[in-house]
């Protein structure tokens, strides 16, 4: 599915709209492309399932570098990640393909003399890292393969909005709440949090009426009030 054209500047705009400052008084420029990029990152992040359309990617991992504590690790920085989502094995020539069970961390070592017997993996996300057991090579025709859903592009300096199209009235919402906390206008802040999750319900029925196959178009939010 494809990532949204609308550029940066004309969330800006449309933001502006809403503040009813079509110009820089209250809020700079970049003040607000900040209240956008943590807009959108809310949004994929309550949306959660569904972001993951659009937000979802995945790395592949082969025989790691370094071990910690007899558990073998890899470093997952640098990625951009979210929430991790699943975690895969697959050998190639042998044919086999599994999940690997995400456990805690304090949980991990617990759950090695299992995944011995079976000759599978556990593993636990801690930090940056990933962490599996048993600690041994995986292969030269296997990889791990960690799916996740990736922090959204910020939008500063960038051209284009890193969110669905259909979902860009609910980040202009979002960061509508985020710039007039600097008013200090409690009541107008609680309208526009009432609107939001009216439309947080009304994406995700409509998702799941998507999936279930009774498609329902998702209705343009009302104006928010000055």
């Amino acid at each position: 599915m494809a990532l949204s054209t609308v550029t940066a500047a004309n969330m800006l705009a449309q933001l502006r709209y809403r503040l009813r400052e079509a110009t820089a008084n209250v809020w700079t420029d970049a003040e607000l492309y900040t209240y956008l990029d943590i807009a959108q990152y809310e949004v994929a992040v309550k949306l959660d399932g569904i972001s993951d359309i659009w937000y979802g990617d995945v790395l592949a991992l082969t025989d790691p570098s370094t071990s910690e504590d007899g558990m073998a690790t890899h470093d997952i920085s640098g990625n951009s990640i979210m929430k991790v989502k699943s975690v895969h094995f697959q050998d190639t020539v042998a044919g086999t393909h599994y999940n690997i069970p995400i456990y805690p961390i304090s949980e991990l070592l617990a759950r090695s003399q299992e995944a011995y017997r079976q000759s599978s993996y556990v593993c636990a996300i801690h930090g940056e890292k990933l962490y599996y057991l048993p600690a041994q090579s995986i292969g030269g025709d296997a990889t791990i393969y960690v799916y996740y859903s990736r922090v959204p592009t910020a939008m500063a300096g960038v051209n284009a909005l890193d969110v669905p199209a259909q979902y860009q009235d609910l980040v202009v919402m979002f960061a509508v709440g985020k710039a007039i906390e600097k008013l200090n206008q409690v009541g107008r802040k609680d309208q526009i949090e009432k609107q939001i999750s009216e439309k947080l319900v009304e994406i995700k029925n409509s998702f799941m009426e998507e999936k279930s196959g009774n498609i329902s178009p998702i209705k343009k939010s009302s104006p928010i009030p000055a």
